[in-house]
């Protein structure tokens, strides 16, 4: 897993909340079930349920899985990358993060974090069960290592699927 490079703070969080709500939340719901009003609402005509955030897949997806759909989309949602900064991203991540805690009654703020062990509290410590983490020190010797970010810099062209990515050229 893709490890959050800003810690988890109160103050992030609080950015972060208004974020989600104004460009997931429509659709992903305020709760992130996959509930949002442009879904909910009376006569609605939307063409894709949007990805329920609190299921168990959506809890062990690796950032990354995040992070691009924020960028690029999927499906019928769009990218947000000229809508929000790199910090913004990253920020929204950790919100989307703490709703899926509050949902399984667990922590993750600035002083705990028992949802996972890679996003790092800023003034406590990450104590969830382990993550899958993508570093050359951890990738087995038959995956090789990349960096996703010099992938896309040489013009690549990625599609993300089931967690993994599929490099066309």
């Amino acid at each position: 897993m893709m490890g959050n490079p800003f810690p988890i703070t109160k103050e992030g969080l609080d950015r972060a909340k208004p974020l989600y709500n104004t460009y997931c939340g429509i659709c992903h719901g305020e709760k992130g079930d996959g509930q949002g009003w442009l879904v909910t609402m009376p006569d609605s005509k939307y063409p894709a349920q949007p990805k329920n955030l609190m299921g168990d897949d959506m809890i062990s997806a690796g950032n990354g899985r995040y992070y691009f759909g924020i960028m690029y989309g999927k499906n019928v949602m769009g990218g947000y990358k000229d809508k929000l900064s790199f910090e913004e991203r990253w920020q929204v991540i950790h919100y989307i993060r703490s709703l899926q805690a509050n949902a399984k009654s667990l922590e993750y703020s600035e002083t705990a974090n028992t949802l996972s062990n890679v996003e790092q509290p800023a003034k406590g410590t990450a104590t969830g069960p382990a993550g899958r983490r993508f570093h050359a020190t951890n990738a087995p010797e038959t995956q090789p290592y990349f960096n996703i970010n010099k992938l896309i810099g040489l013009g690549l062209n990625l599609r993300y699927e089931s967690d993994q990515y599929a490099i066309r050229i």
